[in-house]
């Protein structure tokens, strides 16, 4: 069985797991490595905020398909910078 990150969603101020593909546009949401350890985004962030629906993509190893997020980060300034996360 192949290794899958862990995926919490913030749903009526509850961390509640899920798969990738249930996270709405909007939703914050945090993932884990198969190890517990958090998934960090590009400024050391933990949560992030689904900035679409998931889709699949060619963003796996190799070009394989994954489920891809698009995500907002925030720097010191606030200014949201668009990128994405995979499982």
């Amino acid at each position: 069985m192949k290794d899958l990150r862990k995926v919490e969603v913030l749903r009526d101020n509850n961390w509640t797991e899920c798969r990738l593909k249930d996270v709405k546009k909007g939703e914050k949401f945090r993932m884990f490595e198969f190890d517990g350890s958090p998934v960090l985004g590009s400024v050391g962030e933990s949560v992030f905020v689904a900035d679409s629906d998931p889709y699949v993509g060619p963003n796996g190893p190799e070009g394989a398909d994954v489920w891809t997020i698009g995500t907002i980060d925030h720097k010191d300034d606030d200014r949201p910078l668009k990128g994405e996360m995979d499982w």
